[in-house]
């Protein structure tokens, strides 16, 4: 496999195990929205919500460094799979 091969695999499987942690991290963020919920007679304010907020942004700002990352994995196929170009020495002509 060529380096460009490897490492749009590499990218790949970096960018999976990225979305892996951000679904956990939302899930944190969901919890927290409940226990706020139903600790906190203020519905849109407090520390909990403040930390779930927190959490939600970081979780948006991750997947779009993802999206970076994927967007160079697509460029790496790209240019992997551009037809090689020949850098032949042309043929010397017979001389008269």
């Amino acid at each position: 496999m060529s380096n460009f091969g490897t490492m749009s695999d590499g990218i790949w499987t970096t960018v999976n195990n990225v979305e892996e942690c951000t679904y956990k991290i939302k899930n944190v963020a969901n919890v927290l929205e409940i226990i706020a919920v139903a600790e906190t007679g203020d519905v849109e304010s407090g520390a909990l919500w403040l930390m779930r907020d927190n959490l939600m942004e970081l979780t948006d700002k991750i997947e779009l460094y993802a999206q970076d990352l994927l967007d160079c994995r697509r460029e790496l196929m790209e240019e992997m799979n551009k037809p090689k170009t020949s850098m032949a020495v042309p043929k010397k002509g017979k001389k008269k």
